[in-house]
């Protein structure tokens, strides 16, 4: 699989924060970008309140929805810098997962957004027919425990969203 430097032509600042529907342009990104729609200078901050105190998991947020385009997309652009390595971490670590999971680079991904209390949540299923390898997302603005149809709770942090393989891939 080649992999291209990237990032997305439209403004990310307009992806997160969001207010009625916070998770709408997660599924918009993930189903209608292209990597020939990605860049090479990805920002994960642009746009974001430097103040904001969710700013890590907001750009948690953003990559883990970048992870989920299909195609050849490798991210490889400015991050925040900042004392709190759990940014980096989590981009190595989903980077990883999306390089051994074909469900997040061709997979079929269906929607499920749902209120869990105060929390607005959206869950993102990935699957790949090939290998059957499935991958979840799972996002919230708020701390709390998102049912997941078939798998069960997932405990959340606030943006910081959970990059779950529900079924690794079977190679044929």
């Amino acid at each position: 699989m080649s992999t291209v430097a990237a990032v997305i032509a439209v403004s990310l600042a307009q992806m997160l924060p969001m207010t009625n529907q916070p998770w709408k342009d997660v599924r918009n990104v993930i189903e209608t970008m292209s990597p020939a729609q990605l860049k090479q200078a990805f920002d994960l901050a642009d746009g974001l309140n430097a103040k904001d105190c969710n700013i890590i998991e907001k750009q948690m947020a953003r990559f883990a929805t970048l992870a989920a385009v299909n195609g050849p997309v490798e991210i490889s652009g400015r991050i925040s810098h900042s004392k709190d390595s759990s940014l980096s971490d989590f981009v190595s670590d989903t980077q990883k997962i999306r390089s051994a999971n074909p469900a997040l680079w061709r997979g079929k991904a269906s929607y499920e957004a749902q209120r869990v209390g105060d929390a607005s949540c959206l869950t993102v299923t990935k699957t790949d027919s090939v290998t059957g390898n499935t991958v979840i997302i799972v996002f919230s603005d708020k701390p709390t425990t998102v049912p997941v149809h078939g798998y069960g709770g997932v405990d959340t942090d606030a943006w910081r969203p959970e990059v779950i393989v529900v079924k690794s891939a079977l190679h044929r």
